[in-house]
């Protein structure tokens, strides 16, 4: 005999919270030392997904910016591909010395406005040429579009990029790279490189 007043799903739910809960204390279990204590009597704060406190604490956010994430993250279909792209923006735009609290709330307000390149940023391809060229996220954001306009030709798009650029210096080569994007949106192919 079932508990007539307890609906399946209903029980469901509850085991499955158990779990995510349990998840969630087991993943701060092991640092409690540089975890900042609760304040007592603060009201409980919503559930903050476990993959986006491990990436906040990597890179030392803590409090509001948090809650933000988690929050932007919530609309997100590939949840982890997304965050594995996050952290390797963050992990790049704090090497170059930028501060990962302004990175994160830039990265958090291009996830709200559907901005955010997330697991386009994993293939390799795609990864060593926004490095390579070390393109800010206006431009890497543009050279992600055109590649997703032409499918199936990203590899000889990215090697034709490649030998248009490959003697430009910093900046200017972003300039270039921005205007042979905006032909090959326009033209569908890029311009023969320049002759020697």
């Amino acid at each position: 005999g079932m508990n007539p007043g307890m609906n399946p799903m209903m029980a469901m739910m509850g085991m499955m919270m158990g779990m995510q809960q349990a998840a969630a204390m087991n993943k701060t279990g092991d640092d409690e030392e540089g975890d900042v204590p609760t304040i007592p009597g603060k009201p409980e704060e919503k559930h903050i997904d476990p993959r986006v406190k491990a990436i906040c604490n990597d890179f030392g956010i803590g409090g509001e910016t948090i809650t933000r994430l988690n929050d932007a993250m919530r609309e997100r279909e590939d949840y982890d591909e997304d965050l594995q792209a996050l952290h390797k923006l963050m992990e790049r735009a704090t090497k170059d010395g930028k501060k990962p609290l302004e990175v994160m709330l830039a990265q958090i307000r291009a996830i709200r406005a559907n901005r955010f390149p997330g697991k386009d940023l994993l293939d390799p391809d795609i990864w060593d040429f926004v490095a390579k060229y070390n393109l800010d996220d206006r431009v890497m954001n543009r050279l992600i579009d055109t590649l997703n306009k032409r499918k199936g030709k990203k590899k000889e798009t990215l090697q034709s990029l490649n030998d248009r650029l490959g003697n430009a210096q910093q900046p200017t080569g972003l300039g270039l790279l921005v205007r042979l994007l905006e032909g090959l949106d326009e033209t569908g192919r890029l311009p023969s490189p320049p002759r020697r």
